[in-house]
């Protein structure tokens, strides 16, 4: 290169050989340089990209909460999933004016979706728990616990429920919103029985050691329809295991002439129930509380309800029609017994098989009734409505069916 600037020089008399040379020198020391760069930096075209900027989400994650919230709102917009991030992100930076903001924000954006609507109140409970607004926090707990998709959802809703009666000072309603309460997975749980066990020296009320032991049936009210036969198999009285009243303005229909009877089970969400009286009355008063102020009944929708140990709890009483086995024309008429535990993954118990037994032959001689006039909820369901159901569970199903033929 160099020989060839000096060739060309000399045939043009006005170039200065100097600066010929100067020139030529500097162009190879620029491309020398240049590709020095290249073999230590391959990508050299990635070097000038701009750094990848972290997600809220992913700030959050991190423990990042001040940038996934300047994040959040350097948006344009948000939506709902972005209100609720952020109502959480205020909340751990405890802002609870922020974070309720941005619950409101979040319930106007869930567009009337369940679900969502549900979430969004969850999250406004708790922003006014750490407002120290207990009331508003209730309510909107309430609200999420109508809404609840699910079980899970629902006993979640219960347990700040909870939380925000203790912090109202109702420790004796906590303690029956947590009988109420099915799962043992609710995350928020343990928390809610510290806080119980601290108030342990405050009087109990609903479930405790002095429930009564069943006990010979008896007409109880005086309501229940007149019947001739065999003496009842003893019971826990409705008001042995604390039973709420009946809702009379949700109207519940005399139950009229029995003429048959529908065996269900409870398919309970957290494994086998229990073995105590305690804990099985705790469960018949959730079943009722579900009932009641989920699916808005006017009482529990079964007649009665056996545990595994073979004790008969007294549900709705007899002279109200139930709620029980799929609509109106289904229930009509018609006595419903829940046996406590799913029947498609476990047997029942001789004792539980023993009970239902001895309940179904009072009520068939008491009501003048005959074997066929039992059935399980399947079999109930797919006449009444054309869809069925697993329940009571190919167990039970298959125990019924040998009972009804034993005669």
């Amino acid at each position: 290169m160099i020989r060839a600037a000096v060739i060309a020089s000399r045939s043009r008399g006005d170039v200065c050989m100097k600066c010929i040379l100067g020139r030529d020198l500097a162009r190879m020391l620029v491309l020398i340089v240049a590709l020095s760069a290249c073999a230590t930096n391959p990508d050299s075209s990635t070097a000038t990209q701009p750094e990848r900027r972290s997600s809220p989400a992913e700030l959050m994650r991190r423990g990042d909460y001040i940038a996934a919230r300047n994040a959040l709102e350097s948006l344009s917009s948000r939506d709902f999933s972005a209100e609720m991030m952020l109502a959480q992100v205020a909340l751990k930076l405890n802002d609870a004016d922020a974070a309720e903001s941005a619950a409101l924000r979040a319930q106007t954006l869930a567009d009337g979706d369940s679900e969502k609507l549900y979430q969004s109140n969850l999250a406004l409970g708790e922003a006014s728990l750490a407002n120290d607004s207990a009331e508003k926090a209730l309510s909107a707990f309430t609200t999420a616990r109508k809404l609840a998709p699910g079980m899970h959802e629902r006993d979640r809703a219960i347990v700040c429920c909870a939380r925000a009666e203790l912090m109202r000072g109702g420790v004796a309603a906590a303690r029956r919103l947590r009988d109420e309460i099915l799962r043992s997975d609710i995350p928020e749980l343990p928390d809610l029985d510290r806080r119980l066990a601290r108030h342990a020296a405050a009087p109990r009320t609903g479930a405790s050691s002095n429930v009564a032991r069943p006990v010979a049936a008896t007409n109880g009210s005086g309501r229940r329809p007149s019947g001739k036969g065999i003496p009842p198999p003893a019971w826990v009285a409705r008001s042995s295991w604390g039973a709420r009243p009946i809702k009379l303005r949700n109207e519940p229909d005399p139950i009229g002439t029995i003429t048959r009877i529908t065996v269900h089970h409870t398919a309970d969400p957290n494994g086998v129930p229990g073995a105590s009286l305690l804990e099985n009355v705790a469960r018949v008063k959730a079943y009722q509380a579900a009932h009641q102020d989920d699916k808005r009944w006017a009482d529990i929708g079964y007649h009665f309800v056996i545990d595994r140990q073979g004790r008969i709890f007294e549900g709705r009483e007899l002279c109200w029609q139930g709620a029980h086995a799929g609509n109106e024309k289904a229930n009509l008429h018609n006595v419903g017994i829940a046996v406590m535990g799913n029947f498609d993954r476990i047997k029942p118990t001789d004792a539980q098989q023993r009970s239902l037994e001895k309940l179904m032959e009072w009520l068939i001689a008491e009501y003048s009734l005959q074997r066929s006039a039992v059935a399980g909820h399947d079999d109930v369901r797919r006449t009444s409505t054309g869809s069925g159901t697993k329940c009571p569970g190919k167990n039970l199903d298959a125990l019924l069916e040998k009972w009804k033929r034993a005669r």
